[in-house]
C-alpha cells in the first residue's frame, strides 16, 4: 500500500499548475496545541476560575493608585519662595544652561527663542501659568497636548529646577529671530 501523505498531486487549470504539498508535521502539531490552549484559556476565563478582564483592569488600577499615592507622598512640596531662593545661585544657572543646551535647545532654540517649541523669553505661556512652580511641573510632567515629553524620568529634581532657573533668568531677554508669542499672556 502506498503512503499518500508525501505524494505530490499536480493539478493544471487554465495553464496554472497547482501542487498539493502536505503541511509539515510541526505545523499541524502547532495548530493542534494552539486550539487546545485556546480551549483551556476559554474554560479558565468563562468558568469563573480566573479573573475577568474587568477584574484584572480594576486590580491594575488599584495597584497604580497605590503606587501613585506612594509617589505623591515622596513628592517635593516646593513653594514659589523656595524656588526663588534656589534659582538665585550662579551655579544653578550654569548647570541649567548646560542641561537646556543638551536637552531642550533642539525644540526651544539656543537662546530660548522658540523653534518647534514656544518662545520661552516672552510673557506668553502655552502650558501652565508661568509661575516657577508651574514651570518646574511642566518640565517634569511634560505637555502631551503640545508635544513636550516629560523629563522627570531622565532628569533629577535638582536638574529640573536648574533648567527652570535658566529659563526664568532669560525672561524678557528678547533674542533675535524670536518666535511670535503663543498662548496666554501672564503678567
Amino acid at each position: 500500500m502506498e503512503n499518500n501523505k508525501h505524494t505530490n498531486t499536480i493539478h493544471v487549470y487554465d495553464g496554472i499548475e497547482e501542487q498539493n504539498n502536505p503541511m509539515p508535521d510541526w505545523w499541524i502539531w502547532l495548530f493542534i496545541l494552539t486550539v487546545a490552549f485556546g480551549f483551556i484559556y476559554w474554560i479558565h476565563y468563562f468558568s469563573g476560575s480566573g479573573p475577568t478582564l474587568k477584574e484584572e483592569y480594576n486590580m491594575a488600577m488599584q495597584a497604580y493608585q497605590e503606587q501613585n499615592g506612594k509617589n505623591l507622598a515622596h513628592a517635593p512640596t516646593e513653594t514659589e519662595e523656595d524656588l526663588i531662593a534656589y534659582m538665585k545661585g550662579e551655579h544653578e544657572l550654569q548647570e541649567g544652561k548646560a542641561i537646556f543646551a543638551a536637552k531642550c535647545a533642539m525644540c526651544h532654540g539656543e537662546k530660548l527663542e522658540g523653534k518647534i517649541g514656544p518662545n520661552l523669553t516672552d510673557k506668553f505661556w502655552t502650558t501652565g501659568n508661568g509661575s516657577r512652580v508651574d514651570v518646574v511641573r511642566v518640565i517634569a510632567k511634560g505637555s502631551a497636548a503640545k508635544g513636550m515629553p516629560p523629563w522627570e524620568s531622565q532628569l533629577k529634581p535638582e536638574e529640573i529646577k536648574e533648567v527652570a532657573a535658566y529659563i526664568y533668568s532669560n525672561l524678557g531677554s528678547n533674542p533675535p529671530n524670536a518666535k511670535a508669542p503663543e498662548g496666554v499672556e501672564v503678567k
